[in-house]
């Protein structure tokens, strides 16, 4: 495997097949996510791992979009806790043609995904996806009904981040520092039980869907799309945009000096959007030929 070297020192932290262990957050949540006051509130224990809020707004919450995804039944999202991952701010592109594909929203905003090529700053943004609005999932990623989708146009090897750029006036970035007020607009999950299987996205070409086949290292990735209210990051329920991203895997620094490990030549990034607040919920998804892994920053 080609070694890809890194102009600072950091680690990479490969993740196994088994679910990553919690680490100390990247970014702040607001206090009822950080105090664990949703979970409880789901009958959770209260282990300290972020539960987003849930049943606020209809269907689907985080949980509805996994169980959608992967044939689970999970009925609260403090039931997805072992899923959770951080940090998730920066990402890189592993191959060309990368793509976005609309799983579903419960959107009154009109809500784009992007992605920018400047951390750090997070002026260089390309839109890819959007505006969307309305209610409901935009497919199931059958061969009949498959998941919109487009292309991220990056460059391989090409370091990025994620935007949302919601109701077409406020941009969230996946670098919570360039958020207003610096919360952490988006959440992570580890979906790689997904190895293996295969979807349809249609990229709006005329061509109709798309086989496309999940790698080993898949997560989803939720956002929240409302502003930060003085006490919560808008209702807190982080289900507004999800993304599948597969073929990817993490790599954090701090731990091997001087060089990042390509995972995999092709990738797989679906877009999903669920909630039933104010907004969109649109889904990334990276395509075959599209690899793309985390590339996360550990504070020190």
């Amino acid at each position: 495997m080609r070694k890809y070297v890194l102009p600072i020192i950091f680690a990479l932290l490969i993740s196994s097949v088994s679910y990553p262990a919690m680490q100390a957050f990247a970014a702040p949540f607001s206090a009822a996510v950080t105090n664990d006051s949703y979970e409880t509130a789901q009958g959770g224990p209260g282990n300290g791992i972020p539960t987003a809020n849930d049943d606020n707004d209809g269907i689907p919450d985080i949980n509805d979009a996994i169980n959608l995804l992967t044939g689970s039944t999970e009925s609260r999202n403090y039931l997805i806790d072992f899923r959770f991952v951080e940090p998730d701010e920066a990402w890189q592109e592993m191959g060309s043609n990368g793509e976005i594909a609309l799983i579903g929203l419960t959107a009154g905003f009109s809500n784009t995904v992007g992605v920018y090529i400047d951390l750090g700053v997070g002026a260089v943004k390309t839109d890819v996806l959007g505006p969307f609005t309305g209610f409901g999932f935009e497919g199931d990623g059958t061969i009949g009904d498959p998941f919109p989708a487009a292309m991220t146009g990056l460059a391989p090897n090409q370091n990025f981040g994620w935007y949302l750029h919601a109701n077409q006036q406020i941009f969230y970035f996946s670098e919570a520092a360039l958020n207003p007020n610096g919360f952490d607009h988006m959440m992570t999950f580890d979906l790689s039980e997904l190895s293996g299987t295969m979807i349809f996205v249609d990229l709006g070409d005329g061509n109709g869907a798309v086989p496309l086949l999940l790698g080993s290292s898949t997560f989803l990735i939720a956002w929240e799309d409302l502003p930060f209210d003085q006490n919560t990051v808008g209702d807190d329920d982080y289900d507004d945009m999800i993304y599948l991203v597969t073929n990817v895997d993490e790599a954090t620094f701090g731990q091997v000096a001087g060089e990042l490990l390509p995972i995999d030549s092709s990738a797989l990034m679906i877009a999903g959007l669920t909630s039933m607040s104010v907004w969109m919920v649109p889904t990334v998804l990276g395509l075959a030929g599209v690899g793309v892994y985390l590339v996360k920053f550990r504070k020190h």
